[in-house]
């Protein structure tokens, strides 16, 4: 605390600007600042030395690695995140307290997640026996696929008896994916359905997500390629 100039943080989170201060959930130092625009001075507001959890009075009041601040009129609620609350600070009484929701109902059953739009893509014809099938994502310029995300390609046929997938999902973690197939002479549609994350290169912040279903009809005949490739570009 004291001179703007010299005061220290510990991995900074959250900020709010009320009544000529800028509020920071100073989030490892388990502390709520306060950086005074005129005076140039960073004082505490809430939290002590140590990680814990305790309401009422400020100077005795903890928090544990506090992170998202709001005010609403005179009353700055703080996500105190390591001990699972809301808390409330009102400046008139110089008190801290935790929020408490009542009068609430259970919201019912949840609506279904909307579908991917569907795509039906252009029938292939296969050869019988142990064979592959190859996804290839042409991503936009300049991005690739998020390594840190869980994409997904998960894989059905209408009629496992013609063309059965080794396994029911695939992770992405690349451009290109490929999934065996076990091929028998007959007629079925493979449905695969894609949850994507893909982000710019350089810039992780910068990150996209998209969801797919596609449609492939297969015929599997004798003389038929054992390797079938497909490409799907996110739109």
């Amino acid at each position: 605390d004291g001179p703007a100039d010299g005061a220290r943080f510990q991995h900074p989170i959250g900020l709010a600007f009320h009544d000529g201060a800028v509020y920071v959930a100073d989030t490892y130092n388990n502390r709520v600042r306060r950086f005074d625009l005129k005076t140039q001075r960073v004082s505490t507001l809430l939290g002590g030395r140590e990680a814990g959890f305790k309401d009422g009075d400020a100077a005795a009041s903890l928090l544990n690695e506090p992170c998202g601040l709001a005010f609403a009129g005179d009353k700055l609620y703080i996500a105190d995140t390591n001990n699972q609350v809301i808390r409330v600070f009102d400046f008139k009484t110089n008190q801290i307290s935790s929020l408490t929701l009542t009068g609430l109902s259970h919201p019912g059953a949840m609506p279904p997640a909307p579908q991917a739009p569907g795509e039906t893509l252009p029938a292939q014809t296969a050869g019988p026996g142990e064979g592959t099938l190859t996804l290839t994502l042409k991503l936009p310029e300049g991005t690739g696929v998020n390594p840190d995300a869980p994409s997904l390609l998960e894989v059905a046929s209408k009629d496992g008896a013609v063309a059965k997938p080794s396994a029911p999902d695939f992770p992405v973690t690349e451009t290109t994916v490929t999934l065996p197939l076990t091929l028998a002479p007959g007629q079925t549609e493979l449905s695969l359905n894609l949850t994507l994350f893909y982000c710019s290169h350089g810039q992780q912040a910068l990150c996209y997500f998209k969801r797919a279903s596609l449609k492939l009809p297969l015929t599997v005949a004798p003389g038929g390629p054992k390797a079938l490739s497909l490409s799907y570009a996110p739109r």
